[in-house]
């Protein structure tokens, strides 16, 4: 009755409710309120959270599906089915997604890898069979004692990050002598052709920027979004870059095409949504210069305007200030009349928009932070400066 009808504590106390219980059954003993409280409740409570984990855990069930984001998908779909919620997420607020910048570029390289997709499976293989072979890696270790390359392992690629297809195709080629050597010796029936050999190295110098941006944000524990903007410059301009060079081979022409197009698609337009251009603008390590174009940056400035506008500040010294500053009311008679009349209005139509051009101006005339730095260490102590920022 306390826990399902809400009754108070104080029910076991009523003397119509004692009676009651004691003419029902004489036998029982009637808890204290202190006992309700402290014993009971707990028990009750108890029960309750064990059944609330038994749901939680028989949600999230396992599975042995890859987790690509499909996956995903179809069992956040069958579990919401499965608990008649399809029309209860909905979306009222209408927020951009803020795409994963790594995830955009891991599927944008995935695709180009696919253009040498014959290469990469011919050397996971190679890979695959010489770390099950006992015998082939010890011939292997035994090549690379002689001399002929530093000790190294070979590294087999996972299907769902690009970067481990590259340190896969990176290590055999730092390890090309001794890996073609053993090959030929434990008579293995799949070898590299020089146009593969090739295609690899090409292909190796191709991803290398993906590579260290990829590494850049996977070390850090968290990515300022405006870093992202400085980011994709740099990934369009390499692409501008290695589209007019020639490449005699198809596989790495085609690499290229596609390298170019998913960078152009994902990332090109960043710049353009008003979030990720006023988090560049207000980084004091990039402002203006993190941005490919100018119009981007004056879109940016302009939204950051248009949203300070809005911004009210409560600045006790500022409106102190302004108040001492207008002019004592005068009788109507007065000499002075039109004049007040006239400062009051200069004074009380002051523009805030106006007045925030000027610091927007000041602040992007302020020297740039160094790249290493935190923005937000340098935001904390200028947070009085830049208010409405």
């Amino acid at each position: 009755m306390i826990v399902k009808e809400y009754y108070p504590f104080s029910i076991v106390e009523d003397k119509e409710f004692v009676k009651l219980l004691k003419m029902l059954n004489p036998g029982y003993d009637l808890p204290s309120r202190k006992s309700l409280s402290t014993s009971l409740l707990s028990i009750l409570y108890n029960e309750a959270y064990d059944k609330v984990n038994h749901i939680y855990f028989l949600v999230l069930c396992t599975q042995n599906n890859i987790g690509t984001s499909d996956n995903l998908k179809s069992e956040l779909s069958k579990v919401i089915k499965e608990w008649g919620l399809e029309n209860r997420v909905i979306d009222l607020c209408k927020w951009r997604h803020v795409r994963c910048f790594a995830y955009s570029l891991n599927l944008a390289v995935q695709k180009a890898i696919k253009e040498i997709q014959e290469v990469k499976e011919k050397v996971s293989g190679i890979v695959r069979h010489l770390k099950k072979s006992t015998t082939a890696v010890g011939k292997l270790k035994s090549i690379e004692q002689l001399g002929y390359s530093p000790q190294l392992v070979l590294i087999q690629d996972v299907v769902t990050r690009w970067n481990s297809t590259f340190e896969m195709l990176k290590r055999v080629l730092d390890l090309k002598i001794p890996l073609s050597t053993a090959l030929a010796e434990i008579n293995y029936n799949e070898y590299l052709t020089n146009n593969d050999w090739i295609i690899i190295n090409r292909a190796c110098e191709l991803l290398k920027p993906f590579k260290k941006i990829t590494t850049e944000i996977s070390s850090e524990k968290s990515v300022l979004i405006s870093k992202i903007v400085v980011l994709s410059k740099s990934l369009i301009k390499y692409c501008n870059k290695i589209k007019t060079e020639d490449n005699t081979c198809v596989q790495i022409s085609n690499m290229i095409g596609v390298l170019v197009s998913e960078v152009d698609t994902r990332f090109k337009s960043l710049e353009l949504n008003p979030l990720y251009a006023e988090s560049t603008i207000l980084d004091q390590r990039f402002k203006n210069y993190g941005f490919l174009h100018q119009f981007a940056f004056s879109e940016g400035k302009k939204s950051l305007i248009n949203k300070a506008a809005t911004v009210n500040i409560v600045n006790n010294t500022q409106a102190s200030t302004q108040v001492n500053t207008l002019p004592n009311q005068t009788d109507g008679d007065s000499i002075w009349k039109d004049f007040d009349s006239k400062v009051v209005s200069i004074v009380q139509s002051s523009d805030p928009t106006a007045a925030f051009k000027v610091k927007l101006d000041k602040y992007l005339h302020e020297p740039l932070l160094s790249r290493r730095e935190d923005p937000l260490v340098w935001w904390k102590l200028n947070q009085y400066v830049y208010p409405r920022l």
